[in-house]
């Protein structure tokens, strides 16, 4: 039997504002990853990876508490972490291809392809991990709206933060469209998701298993407190040895 689910709109609209923030703050490390040299190049690069691969992952989990369903679902740990690891390595690697020398028309294809896969990516590693009393399958035509959505605005959103000029509204509007990208590409997924409960197990709502998801705002703050604090320390570093020069 399909069983549906409703959403939370204030949850939903978190989730929002948690994919938003997090593009901010991983696109702003991203941006410093070209001017800089040696270890510091490789710090802030898995700096943008960890903030934007936990920005991408968080998001989901906020986006899955939004989710209501007429059965209890629990995740797996092992897929769960394993979600996260995929995230930040695959968001690393955008980075990664975008700061290599010039930013050409290639390059930002590429990067957008790396990120919009990251995304992708994510998200079924994360709804693999789903365990209840139902079978996950999905839509086809869903998912590759979904692909298209993910590598669209992801290409979208790194062709804006890292342009030639930089100026605070062209990195804002650049976190709003990858955020969209994130936000977009999971709630255009969960419409082609169908949920076939097994005979007899409707009861207890999937809130009775919220407890399984309560760190994923943990990792929210922490992600992007972190991003933040990291992204003051060698600001500050610099601007001591301009005024010691």
């Amino acid at each position: 039997m399909v069983v549906t689910g409703t959403h939370d709109p204030y949850l939903v609209a978190l989730s929002i504002f948690v994919a938003a923030f997090a593009s901010y703050t991983a696109l702003d490390l991203g941006g410093r990853v070209a001017a800089a040299r040696g270890l510091a190049r490789r710090v802030w690069l898995v700096a943008a990876a960890i903030t934007m691969g936990g920005g991408i992952w968080s998001m989901h989990f906020v986006a899955m508490l939004a989710f209501i369903m007429p059965i209890p679902m629990s995740y797996d740990i092992g897929l769960t972490i394993l979600s996260l690891v995929v995230a930040i390595f695959v968001t690393g690697g955008a980075f990664y291809v975008i700061n290599r020398q010039s930013t050409s028309p290639l390059r930002l294809v590429f990067s957008g392809i790396f990120m919009g896969l990251g995304i992708i990516a994510m998200h079924y590693t994360g709804m693999a991990a789903m365990r209840g009393h139902a079978e996950l399958s999905y839509e086809r035509l869903f998912v590759a709206l979904s692909l298209v959505i993910a590598i669209g605005a992801s290409t979208a959103a790194l062709w804006l933060a890292f342009r030639t000029t930089d100026h605070l509204w062209q990195k804002l509007v650049a976190a709003v469209v990858m955020g969209l990208a994130i936000s977009g590409m999971h709630y255009t997924a969960m419409r082609g998701t169908i949920f076939t409960a097994h005979s007899g197990q409707r009861g207890p709502t999937n809130r009775d298993s919220r407890s399984n998801q309560s760190g994923a705002g943990g990792c929210r703050h922490y992600v992007c407190y972190s991003g933040l604090r990291i992204d003051r320390v060698p600001v500050r570093g610099e601007a001591r040895r301009r005024s010691a020069a």
